[in-house]
């Protein structure tokens, strides 16, 4: 099954110091291309939103169509990075895949995200896996499609609204995987357990 895919860029990374989180090298590959690599064979296309400075280094190495866009105003939050991504969307899919750039566990996560989607119930809106402190995880997970549009229609610009709320509604059905392999990278402390885990 193919599906759409828009990954979200345009954290500020202020716990980590202001630092472009997609570049950060984790396991020896930058986390926008282990993100990037990890979904290619489920998608024809991808739409980046955000800026990076790895935009350029990345252009030449990938074999998969890119799009890339900003959300507006810039830095205006999830919901405004969704509501870019869809717009921006080049061959649409039943499903979709959101995804933050900081989930170095993606690659790992995506088999059963993919399969979920699948063979969903046609009820079911949306898949996603629950970490342990039982927070769904928005933005690593996969949406019917007009589903997430619809959702997000009502939004505006969605500058600095939360998405949870937005998504919240939908029939969503769990995913079932390993826990470790949700912790996305927040602080220095993050990267360097996971630079640890894949050494």
């Amino acid at each position: 099954m193919k599906v759409n895919a828009i990954v979200l860029v345009g954290g500020a990374g202020r716990r980590l110091g202001g630092v472009d989180k997609a570049g950060l090298q984790v396991g020896g590959v930058s986390l926008l291309g282990r993100t990037l690599g990890a979904i290619q064979p489920v998608t024809e296309s991808v739409v980046v939103v955000g800026e990076t400075a790895e935009r350029s280094s990345l252009l030449a190495s990938l074999r998969e169509a890119v799009t890339w866009t900003q959300e507006r105003p810039a830095g205006g939050g999830p919901v405004a990075g969704v509501i870019a991504g869809l717009s921006a969307v080049q061959v649409d899919r039943d499903w979709t895949l959101l995804l933050a750039v900081d989930q170095p566990g993606v690659r790992a996560v995506l088999p059963a995200l993919v399969a979920a989607a699948e063979q969903a119930e046609v009820d079911v809106e949306a898949v996603a896996p629950i970490d342990e402190s039982g927070r769904t995880q928005w933005l690593l997970a996969a949406y019917r499609t007009a589903v997430l549009r619809e959702a997000l229609s009502q939004a505006g610009t969605g500058h600095n609204q939360a998405l949870r709320s937005l998504l919240k509604p939908l029939r969503m059905q769990e995913v079932a995987v390993d826990p470790a392999d949700l912790r996305d990278v927040d602080e220095w402390v993050d990267v360097q357990a996971w630079r640890e885990r894949l050494s």
